[in-house]
């Protein structure tokens, strides 16, 4: 179990990552809310928002395939993004997916990301922590954590990991020459998910 009081990096190390996804919450919302955090930073980081606003017109063939609402309005190419679903998340992907009845992908009881949503989340998931006797974690220091195992521990560059995570600023001439091969994603991805749940490695 990790026992560091307090860590001072925005990214969660990886024993506390391991730790977080391997503890059984005490309420129903409190595990919706793991399980949330487990699918999204099995999905290469994706942004909570992203994950309750999805529509099943993004899946096709096993991936999701999504513009990212953060920036759609501020990039040429709407912050299109795509990540192959790997098993890791496959049963929660299928329960979630089993309980939606409308257009959307997922079916989190109801909840749709609006106003002050990652504010409450941020609360939640603090008290969470605060019940097992964890570190504070912000649900965004997951995704970071997608971007620092990336890069420091599979060596990845920080270009191909930046659009793992659909962060990049306004669409370069390169972007405009290159055709997306979102195999990369996959690639990334799958080092990260055997970096942190199928070694011992810290």
């Amino acid at each position: 179990f990790y026992k560091e009081e307090a860590h001072s990096v925005d990214s969660v190390p990886v024993p506390l990552i391991r730790q977080f996804f391997s503890i059984t919450f005490d309420t129903p919302l409190q595990e919706m809310t793991k399980d949330m955090l487990m699918m999204s930073f099995c999905l290469g980081g994706m942004n909570l928002g992203d994950l309750l606003l999805m529509k099943k017109s993004n899946y096709k063939d096993g991936r999701i395939t999504y513009y990212r609402n953060k920036i759609k309005k501020s990039r040429a190419d709407r912050g299109l993004t795509s990540i192959k679903v790997e098993p890791e998340i496959q049963g929660l992907f299928d329960k979630y997916t089993s309980l939606s009845k409308d257009e959307y992908l997922f079916n989190f009881n109801g909840i749709r990301w609006q106003k002050g949503a990652s504010r409450n989340f941020g609360m939640l998931v603090d008290r969470m922590c605060s019940l097992k006797g964890l570190p504070h974690i912000t649900p965004y220091q997951f995704r970071h954590s997608v971007g620092t195992i990336g890069r420091n521990k599979c060596g990845f560059s920080k270009d191909d990991v930046g659009m793992l995570l659909n962060h990049r600023g306004q669409t370069t001439v390169d972007d405009a020459y290159i055709d997306y091969d979102w195999s990369i994603n996959d690639k990334i991805n799958r080092a990260i998910l055997d970096y942190v749940f199928h070694s011992d490695k810290e």
